[in-house]
């Protein structure tokens, strides 16, 4: 089995800490915590990359050009049926993380709208408990 990125930056870590106990550690866990966020931001950057070689079909050409026009022409709100075309995709990708449990999800989604409920004063929240 070959130890995860963080298992490998932690085991060096911990051989510093084992050589020098006394030593100041401050600095040695900043530089890990930077290291640290350094790999999330790889991982969400390759995952995020992934999502969208899923949307566009594994055509890097095609989603090349389509992000040099939105950024030179700025970003369209999608229509329905493109938001489901999309959302798919992009259940593909999350499943990956969260092992289809969009049950949390979900929670998000009604506590959002009890929120958008009470706001308004909807009578609907009182039957919703």
């Amino acid at each position: 089995m070959i130890p995860s990125k963080h298992e490998m930056l932690l085991s060096k870590f911990k051989e510093e800490v084992c050589r020098d106990p006394d030593a100041d550690f401050a600095p040695g866990i900043a530089a890990l915590a930077d290291k640290f966020r350094e790999q999330e931001t790889k991982r969400f950057n390759g995952a995020f990359f992934m999502l969208l070689l899923e949307l566009y079909e594994g055509s890097i050409p095609s989603l090349k050009r389509d992000l040099l026009k939105i950024r030179l022409l700025g970003v369209a709100k999608a229509t329905p049926s493109q938001r489901i075309a999309i959302l798919q995709c992009v259940y593909r990708i999350i499943s990956l993380y969260i092992k289809d449990d969009f049950a949390g999800i979900i929670a998000i989604c009604e506590d959002v709208e009890d929120a958008y409920r009470m706001e308004d004063g909807s009578p609907e929240l009182d039957t919703w408990g």
